[in-house]
């Protein structure tokens, strides 16, 4: 069902979760090593998270077409978006996110057709 929210936006949470699992890893090699071998292994884990984010986005966009409210889905794209340099878009989401955390409503989806 295309208007599934809860399977469309876990199956976007499990791409992305499996994302920040990698961001966590690289963060740790970063932290811990400097040398080159250290860093390539960064740049792999950087790489796979980057590769799950990319399949998580249309899962949460279309999970926002369905409900523009839900904060976690707002947090995902903003996020998201961070990760691939759209700025406009994410500070455009976290609008959105503060407007729903304020009380308010997003009337419509950021990703309406």
């Amino acid at each position: 069902n295309p208007n599934y929210f809860d399977a469309i936006y876990s199956v976007g949470a499990l791409y992305f979760n499996r994302g920040a699992f990698y961001t966590v890893e690289e963060n740790k090699i970063l932290e811990d090593c400097t040398k080159p071998a250290c860093m390539k292994e960064a740049d792999a884990l950087k790489e796979k998270a980057n590769e799950l984010f990319d399949k998580a986005f249309p899962f949460f966009q279309s999970a926002e077409k369905i409900n523009p409210n839900d904060i976690n889905t707002l947090i995902a794209l903003k996020e998201i978006l961070v990760r691939k340099n759209d700025f406009d878009a994410s500070n455009e989401m976290k609008s959105r996110l503060e407007n729903v955390q304020g009380g308010g409503t997003n009337e419509t989806s950021y990703y309406k057709d």
